[in-house]
């Protein structure tokens, strides 16, 4: 048991919030995760603890790769933040980190003969030693389970060339996160050389997570090719993000039929979320939304700026609808010429 997050607001236990719930649940059931998130939202946080858990389930035996689109500083920092979990606290009852739920109290708690609680009182306590073979956080950063779990950290070449990701040999995970941060004009190279990673495993989870950062780069391509393939689909209007994510979310959770087969299952949560979940403060937002230095709309709501972040400013060029009345096709001055 790993235990619901603290709130660094008022330092007590809270419960999951929904959008993490979701966040673990898309890693699961849909595999390949896109999710565009506000700053200081706690969403990398939920990230690690689904990665944490899947390693004594579903990552059994196989490796994951952290990767950070910046520097490996990032994917150092992601990486120890999962180690922490692990580490043996100081609880009322003792120190340990982890509770096992014994198999045999399953079926009591299912017919009531006890509480959850009570079962888990009565777990046993595991340690850090139980689980950890062995970690190294500086040079070379992996941790390594005793079940035979990896967890490797790299970062995103600035090389705008082919990359190379050497040391995991059976990959069933790669969280790449503040994807779109590569810093690099040409970043689809990162993508090239990752994705045969998970060329074998049809089970295999790709996590990109990140918040905006203009309007180029591959994460913003990927974005921008879910949202015009789900707004065909939807007949909503491609510049709305939010509803167009609402709705594929909405058809998720009632077990409908999905549009069509999605490369990338789209997430989209705004500081909005973060604060009805009590993990964002008001008043800092307010500050935020006061600064002048700070791109509030493309860090905060979900949006793709480039005032802040593009090479030339697109503040100006508004977006025609194809599905909107009225919308003509512009001219394909190349075909013209190939006419004549």
């Amino acid at each position: 048991m790993i235990g619901n997050p603290i709130s660094k607001i008022t330092g007590l236990q809270q419960d999951m919030a929904p959008f993490q719930i979701d966040y673990h649940s898309a890693i699961k059931f849909w595999h390949w995760v896109l999710v565009l998130k506000s700053r200081k939202l706690g969403a990398t946080e939920t990230a690690n603890t689904s990665i944490a858990l899947n390693s004594f389930d579903r990552y059994v035996g196989h490796d994951t790769m952290i990767v950070a689109g910046n520097e490996l500083r990032i994917a150092k920092e992601v990486l120890l933040r999962i180690h922490e979990l692990f580490e043996d606290k100081q609880h009322e009852d003792g120190m340990y980190a982890f509770k096992m739920l014994e198999p045999e109290f399953i079926p009591q708690i299912e017919r009531g003969d006890i509480t959850f609680e009570q079962a888990h009182a009565k777990g046993t306590k595991i340690h850090y030693a139980d689980l950890i073979k062995n970690a190294r956080l500086a040079q070379d950063p992996v941790i390594e389970f005793k079940n035979g779990a990896r967890i490797f950290a790299f970062a995103a070449s600035k090389q705008e060339k082919s990359q190379t990701f050497r040391g995991p040999d059976d990959v069933i995970c790669i969280f790449l996160t503040e994807a779109a941060a590569t810093g690099m004009k040409q970043d689809q190279p990162i993508m090239n050389a990752l994705e045969p990673n998970l060329a074998q495993r049809d089970d295999a989870d790709f996590i990109l997570e990140s918040t905006g950062n203009g309007r180029r780069g591959f994460y913003y391509d990927y974005w921008m090719m879910m949202m015009e393939i789900l707004s065909k689909e939807f007949k909503i209007p491609v510049t709305n993000h939010q509803q167009i994510v609402d709705q594929l979310h909405y058809l998720w959770k009632k077990g409908k039929k999905m549009p069509r087969e999605l490369d990338w299952f789209p997430c989209m949560w705004d500081y909005k979320v973060g604060l009805d979940a009590n993990i964002i403060s008001k008043k800092f937002i307010e500050k935020e939304k006061r600064n002048p230095k700070i791109d509030f709309a493309q860090e905060y709501m979900c949006k793709f700026t480039s005032s802040y972040s593009s090479a030339i400013d697109t503040s100006n060029i508004k977006f025609k609808d194809p599905n909107e009345p009225g919308y003509e096709k512009s001219i394909d001055l190349l075909e013209m010429i190939g006419k004549k």
